[in-house]
């Protein structure tokens, strides 16, 4: 069961640095005797470009050989870099590459940040799985958890755990494979994936591993505790599993996984394997990242 949850979790880091898809492209163009380069976004959320240029001539780059420019909401299109011609120079020529990645470059998140848990307040939730990724890449470093499955009975909808952006949202196009026995393994399409992107620059991957669908589409502001994702189908024990996976954009464009921690009825704790707890009410984490509309609008 491990292995097969392990290569699902390890290919999905993986599959986060590559793009989800051509999502953003880069153009160039002449303005008088400089370059200028533009790009189209069909994205949400924030990216950030690499633009990289394998050779330059007779043209000055204001960060040399490497500009590291932000994609943000709401992105207009307009020019987002220039080569300055050299006056004087007898030739002039420029060869560029570029790449781009989810997320807010080097991205400083508040490391204790209460979040909450993915119930509403009084619904009890269970940690059904802890893993570190390390161990899967080969490292034993036990303070760098990968994310966290959490188990519901009798619980059919998944709670935001934190305000943000929803950024990406996948459903389910087919019903479940069913696992083999003893295990909870299923397949990619089976899934429904929903990222929010927060304030601070992380990112919230919740991936209802049993057969779930979005309550929000991408682009949708949520509240923390507002209903995510409600769960389509049961598994055969009657429990329904979502895994939480909270990540940035780090300062080598390395995804790093952070180990949030969660606020519940009994204070502020980071789950341990197996363990029961139960959601809380907390109004003042609530109120941390509301604007004055929203705070109106739900009379705090």
């Amino acid at each position: 069961m491990k292995q097969k949850l392990l290569l699902y979790f390890a290919l999905s880091i993986s599959f986060m640095a590559q793009g989800f898809s051509q999502q953003l492209e880069v153009t160039s163009r002449y303005e008088g005797r400089n370059v200028v380069f533009d790009a189209t976004f069909n994205g949400s959320g924030s990216y950030t470009l690499v633009l990289s240029f394998s050779e330059l001539q007779g043209y000055k780059s204001l960060s040399g050989r490497k500009a590291i420019i932000n994609i943000a909401p709401p992105f207009s299109g307009n020019s987002i870099y220039k080569l300055t011609e050299i006056e004087g120079s007898r030739a002039s020529t420029y060869r560029y590459s570029y790449q781009y990645f989810q997320g807010k470059y080097n991205a400083k998140p508040d490391m204790d940040f209460p979040y909450l848990l993915p119930v509403k307040p009084g619904e009890n939730v269970r940690t059904f799985w802890l893993e570190n990724i390390e161990a899967t890449l080969g490292k034993s470093v036990t303070d760098k958890i990968l994310g966290v499955t959490f188990s519901y009975t009798g619980v059919d909808t998944v709670y935001a755990i934190r305000s943000g952006q929803v950024v990406r949202v996948e459903n389910s196009t087919r019903d479940r494979i069913k696992p083999e026995a003893g295990t909870v393994y299923y397949d990619e399409p089976s899934r429904s994936h929903i990222e929010v992107e927060h304030k601070d620059g992380t990112i919230a991957r919740y991936v209802c591993m049993t057969s779930g669908k979005s309550l929000q589409e991408e682009g949708d502001r949520i509240i923390a505790g507002q209903p995510l994702a409600v769960f389509t189908q049961k598994d055969d024990n009657q429990e329904m599993k979502v895994g939480i996976h909270l990540f940035r954009l780090g300062k080598k464009f390395e995804y790093e996984v952070i180990m949030p921690k969660y606020y519940t009825d009994s204070g502020l704790i980071q789950p341990e394997y197996g363990k029961e707890y139960v959601g809380a009410s907390a109004k003042e984490i609530v109120e941390k990242e509301l604007t004055k509309k929203e705070k109106k609008n739900l009379n705090l």
